[in-house]
């Protein structure tokens, strides 16, 4: 929320035209699912306002959390998660590349999971009542 603009603007430097579909069109993400609709990409957000605002570590509301499933670059990543770790599945690796299925702690920002460090905005889903903040 406070960095999604100069993400944009960073993403959209480094990759000019997007060649790698990196750009995650994170400030208007933000302001769609604050907007009257309340949506990101055709997902109806029903809480914009727990699980905001990630740090360089696992949110520690996440770490009590028995099972989420969250998308990031604006769905191209979805992943499971579980007492705040995440499985991500890399589809287009190889079936005996050691990296085609991970696990590692919900921390986008920090270089945990999901990994390579460009999944700054997304969309987690967790059961109702299973957060409190």
């Amino acid at each position: 929320m406070r960095q999604n603009r100069a993400w944009d603007l960073a993403e959209r430097a480094k990759y000019p035209g997007d060649p790698a579909h990196i750009w995650g069109h994170h400030q208007e993400n933000w302001l769609t699912v604050n907007g009257p609709h309340h949506l990101y990409l055709f997902n109806r957000v029903d809480d914009a306002r727990q699980l905001v605002n990630f740090g360089p570590s696992v949110p520690g509301a996440l770490l009590s959390v028995p099972f989420f499933v969250g998308i990031a670059h604006m769905g191209y990543h979805v992943f499971p998660g579980t007492f705040g770790q995440v499985i991500e599945g890399h589809s287009t690796r190889e079936i005996d590349d050691p990296k085609t299925l991970q696990s590692a702690p919900f921390n986008p920002i920090g270089g945990g999971g999901p990994t390579d460090g460009l999944y700054r905005s997304g969309l987690i889903a967790v059961p109702p009542g299973s957060v409190e903040i």
